[in-house]
């Protein structure tokens, strides 16, 4: 009998040993009666215990299941996990479990979920309390879609306390290793709050309006749209359709003023609105810049007069060019307040400036503005015949091209040992000038050709007489 008397007395110790420090839920007849409906919604829970804080009383003098701390506790200094003299919050129990019976009664006047009958992960809904992970942790449940459940939970690294909301396991993980699930008296109150802020109602054109969306409550996964009503218009129009995503950018460009509308849709179809009003201060930034011809000849000068309306005040501007039988833009002028460009182009072709404005804001105008040169550049051809002897001719050939032709010649002298220069011919349409040759020593020639458009290009030439 004695022994059969310690045999009984060790399992019952080992049993309320498990039971202390397993913390496993047990059924019993409810002490209080529980309310029909749920007193708080999410978001009060949610406040009243903030994401990432800890359900302690760490440098407290004593329990404080209303109240959280900035610091985790250390369970196993008090030698064991589930010790109630440690620095947990006990509420009709500790850590998780005692955690889930205080927002049973927060929601209902429960003072310990299991007061509730059992349910089926089918029937779940937010407000439900799960015992799982081989009986070794409790959840509350905030809502339900479809195999998704979406809870909170305290304590759920067995080490520290920590209150986490918005966590997401599907039911299948959940029934691997459930122990129960019970059944809130009524669906927790899930107030679906659009929170959305828009930072500035003052816009310059051009100037992205940038809207993060936030809500808070609802059920399952959130969606958003974004749509604006723009002035002088009735209807909304659909900036970016439900997804979710979150950020939104929108760029206006009429000035007056708009509104953005924010709609946030839940998993159960609840739709949050949120409409903000906002001004635009100046007009479209429309580049007006302009060439004053749109056809030259080679060695002209066209000149660009840049210039710009709209935007906001301090236009800034940048000139680029594409050459004839080029793809690439090459920059010519940088971004400067200069308002006037010139140059004198020389090569055959067609030719394409693009013109940048750029406003104080950061909005940027581009104009592309074409012009032709309708002639090629005017090259002097003229070259001298052959080398000659002291008593012989000089013979130069008198050429040119491009231009615009009719050409004209002039030619001027330098003698041996003189560096002054003397004209021989002021002009002449011939193909040939010949000079005798009456020193010994260098002689230099300059041949200039003129076209008919007073375009002029000289050559030097030389040659020796013995």
């Amino acid at each position: 009998m004695r022994i059969l008397s310690r045999i009984s007395a060790i399992i019952c110790s080992v049993m309320l040993a498990a039971a202390f420090y397993t913390a496993a839920p047990t059924e019993y007849t409810p002490s209080v009666e529980v309310q029909a409906a749920s007193r708080v919604d999410l978001n009060y829970l949610m406040k009243k215990y903030p994401d990432g804080k800890y359900w302690n009383h760490v440098g407290m003098n004593g329990n404080n299941a209303d109240g959280y701390t900035d610091k985790p506790c250390h369970h196993s200094v008090y030698g064991g996990y589930y010790h109630t003299n440690g620095t947990c919050n006990y509420f009709n129990q500790i850590q998780c479990w005692g955690f889930v019976n205080k927002l049973a009664n927060l929601c209902y006047g429960s003072q310990r979920y299991t007061d509730w009958p059992r349910t089926t992960l089918a029937k779940l809904k937010a407000g439900d309390a799960i015992r799982f992970k081989n009986n070794s942790h409790s959840i509350f449940v905030t809502g339900v879609d479809g195999s998704i459940v979406t809870y909170g939970e305290c304590n759920g690294n067995y080490t520290d306390c920590k209150i986490r909301w918005n966590l997401k396991i599907t039911k299948a993980e959940i029934a691997r290793t459930l122990t129960a699930a019970y059944s809130a008296p009524a669906e927790l109150t899930v107030n679906f709050e659009n929170r959305t802020v828009l930072t500035k109602t003052d816009y310059k054109f051009g100037e992205k309006v940038n809207i993060t969306a936030s809500t808070a409550g609802g059920s399952g996964n959130v969606r958003y749209e974004f749509s604006v009503l723009k002035p002088n218009e009735k209807n909304y129009a659909v900036v970016q359709k439900y997804s979710d995503s979150k950020y939104c950018s929108y760029k206006p460009w009429v000035r007056g003023t708009y509104k953005f509308k924010v709609s946030a849709r839940d998993s159960s179809g609840r739709i949050a609105e949120k409409v903000f009003s906002f001004s635009v201060t100046a007009d479209e930034l429309v580049n007006t810049s302009s060439a004053d011809k749109s056809s030259l000849k080679s060695g002209e000068n066209i000149t660009l007069s840049l210039s710009a309306k709209g935007g906001t005040s301090g236009y800034h501007y940048r000139v680029r060019i594409k050459f004839p039988g080029s793809n690439n833009y090459t920059v010519i002028k940088n971004y400067s307040a200069n308002t006037s460009f010139v140059l004198s182009p020389a090569e055959f072709g067609n030719y394409t400036f693009k013109t940048d404005v750029k406003d104080s804001s950061g909005s940027v105008s581009t104009k592309n503005i074409s012009f032709k040169v309708t002639t090629k550049p005017l090259k002097n051809l003229s070259s001298m015949a052959k080398q000659t002897n002291s008593g012989e001719e000089a013979v130069i050939n008198l050429s040119a091209s491009g231009g615009a032709g009719d050409y004209s010649y002039s030619i001027e002298m330098t003698s041996p040992g003189s560096s002054e220069r003397i004209t021989l011919r002021k002009s002449t349409k011939g193909k040939k000038y010949a000079y005798r040759l009456t020193e010994t020593g260098k002689y230099t020639f300059y041949v200039t050709v003129n076209d008919s458009d007073g375009n002029a290009k000289t050559e030097t030439l030389a040659t020796f007489s013995e």
